[in-house]
């Protein structure tokens, strides 16, 4: 049986998400999925004590690049933002690093209700089983809206930015939680000047 493992990493943990690859490859596990904390659910009462700031968030993927070039050939190392350490100068115009939000995921919830991302829950997209899977998947307008969706239609911040065509836009989950829309701005964005991530406890989405 292959096994990996899932961490979430909060502000001012950053540090332990190295300790946990670390003993997952200790373990022979398969693989380690590393994941910055969405303030979804419960999580939305906690957002200001532990939402990443930018600066984690360039230490923790800085980490994550060089600890893949040190683990055991076959081991993956997986992130739920890898565009964000595109390499410098990297023109890609195949979108590999795009946000998979209703591209490549569909979440389902203990209710039934269907999410683009496990992530997303400020946009429902149905509700199984009154709307099935299959349905949902290949006509939803709402999913179809996140596959059309690119760079260029990022609130006016991403048209010139030459990483556009490598993340195509960002994180539409923290794009929604801190701007309110799902075309809005990801704050997390390594090429933007904007230093500081708001994050408010009890913020609605």
């Amino acid at each position: 049986i292959m096994v990996s493992i899932s961490h979430t990493v909060r502000k001012g943990l950053v540090s332990e998400a190295e300790k946990v690859i670390d003993w997952a490859v200790a373990m022979q596990c398969a693989g380690v999925k590393i994941i910055p904390f969405y303030p979804v659910g419960r999580g939305k009462k906690v957002a200001a004590q532990y939402v990443l700031t930018k600066e984690d968030i360039s230490q923790l993927y800085a980490m994550i690049e060089e600890k893949r070039k040190a683990v055991p050939l076959g081991f993956q190392i997986y992130t739920e933002m890898g565009y964000m350490k595109a390499p410098a100068g990297s023109n890609n115009k195949g979108n590999f690093m795009y946000c998979p939000a209703g591209k490549e995921t569909l979440a389902v919830y203990p209710d039934g209700t269907l999410y683009p991302c496990p992530f997303l829950t400020g946009f429902a997209v149905g509700k199984w089983p009154e709307d099935s899977l299959e349905n949902v998947w290949f006509h939803s307008p709402d999913l179809a809206l996140l596959r059309r969706f690119n760079a260029e239609e990022v609130d006016g911040k991403c048209g010139q930015c030459l990483y556009k065509t490598l993340c195509g836009g960002g994180c539409r989950a923290f794009a929604h939680y801190f701007g309110s829309a799902i075309d809005s701005f990801d704050p997390y964005c390594m090429a933007s000047e904007e230093k500081e991530i708001d994050a408010q406890d009890n913020f609605s989405v």
